[in-house]
């Protein structure tokens, strides 16, 4: 079970797609418009006019923000030379991932992808999707309210002697983990034998340094347009590669990441 306790701090999703097209000033602005009215929410414009002569040579950036609080949530989309980048960014939502989150950010995805597509039309190719990765944040209290206990009961060990001979006590601790990518399937919301990619996975189990009672639980999980061969039972076949079409909605990605967060969480107060 899932503790009460468990606290969203941040959810985020990026994709790069392409090919990069200048970012103008009229597309900026029908980009805000449009997020602006899928969402009907009342968003701030910041924009970047290109700068070729620049040393990353820049095709411009669209920022459309609104703050409530320590609630956030910001949409940024970056042209450069090697594609653009739209990064999805909500910081301490109070909403759902399943009906609130992960919707939203399909909508802005997709007003985005059908506003760039002509412009990319025009350089005659088509959109592409590439690479795309998600981070989700969060904060959980320990059962007995020390989370460098919990760590050093479940995760960690500090050799005898150590912290007396250093004269230094151990009050925070970080763990990280690297997971293999799920057996082909096993997706958030996909069925046995879904084609869908498996994601790699990088877990960190840190002790929440405002509050030591708590812990902080970051998954990150990439989805490559490139990546490993991986059988049924989940072993990576070194040195075999695959080319696979990125159609995953933005809502699949951080379904699958908050099944790995779910996880984790499970794992951990099971023991």
């Amino acid at each position: 079970m899932v503790p009460d306790s468990l606290r969203t701090r941040g959810v985020l999703f990026a994709v790069v797609f392409g090919p990069p097209v200048n970012l103008s000033r009229a597309l900026a602005t029908a980009i805000f418009n449009a997020v602006c009215d899928q969402l009907s929410m009342d968003l701030t414009l910041k924009y970047a006019a290109p700068a070729p002569h620049a040393p990353q040579g820049s095709k411009g950036e669209v920022v459309l923000s609104h703050q409530d609080g320590r609630r956030g949530l910001e949409v940024r989309v970056t042209s450069a030379p090697d594609g653009i980048r739209l990064v999805i960014n909500s910081e301490w939502p109070e909403e759902t991932l399943d009906e609130d989150i992960a919707p939203r950010a399909d909508k802005v995805a997709e007003a985005v992808y059908q506003l760039a597509r002509p412009e990319i039309q025009k350089t005659g190719g088509d959109l592409v999707k590439g690479a795309m990765s998600t981070r989700i944040r969060a904060q959980v209290l320990t059962p007995q309210a020390d989370a460098m206990a919990f760590l050093r009961q479940h995760l960690v060990r500090v050799p005898a002697g150590w912290e007396e001979a250093t004269g230094r006590k151990v009050n925070l601790a970080s763990v990280r983990l690297m997971l293999p990518p799920r057996a082909p399937g096993a997706e958030a919301g996909k069925g046995e034998g879904s084609p869908a990619p498996a994601p790699a996975c990088q877990a960190a189990i840190e002790v929440l340094a405002e509050d030591p009672r708590a812990l902080y639980l970051e998954i990150s999980e990439s989805w490559s347009d490139v990546r490993p061969v991986v059988t049924e039972t989940g072993q990576v076949l070194p040195g075999n590669f695959q080319l696979t079409p990125m159609e995953l909605k933005p809502s699949e990605c951080l379904g699958s990441t908050h099944q790995s967060l779910t996880q984790l969480v499970k794992t951990l107060f099971q023991q």
